[in-house]
């Protein structure tokens, strides 16, 4: 967690830990907005020589809104390119 501007940011790994999700299915997460042209997700901002992700503390609410919408077989495509069968 970081605070800029007295706002609390948190990393992509530490939303996932609050919303008992991996990294790797936060990013997947993305890439299935990407590719069905939705944008429910949050933006983020990047910080650092790694760029690394971070998100306003008022943002978890969408991840756990997300997470609840999305239904078995919807990442599909996406996961099947992660699993070496698409």
């Amino acid at each position: 967690m970081k605070v800029i501007n007295n706002e609390r940011y948190y990393t992509i790994s530490e939303v996932g830990s609050i919303i008992g999700k991996t990294r790797a299915t936060l990013l997947r997460w993305y890439e299935y907005e990407r590719e069905v042209g939705s944008n429910n997700l949050p933006p983020y901002i990047t910080l650092g020589k790694n760029n690394a992700k971070f998100f306003k503390e008022s943002d978890i609410i969408k991840f756990h809104e997300f997470k609840a919408t999305i239904t078995r077989g919807d990442m599909a495509q996406i996961s099947k390119k992660y699993n070496g069968t698409g």
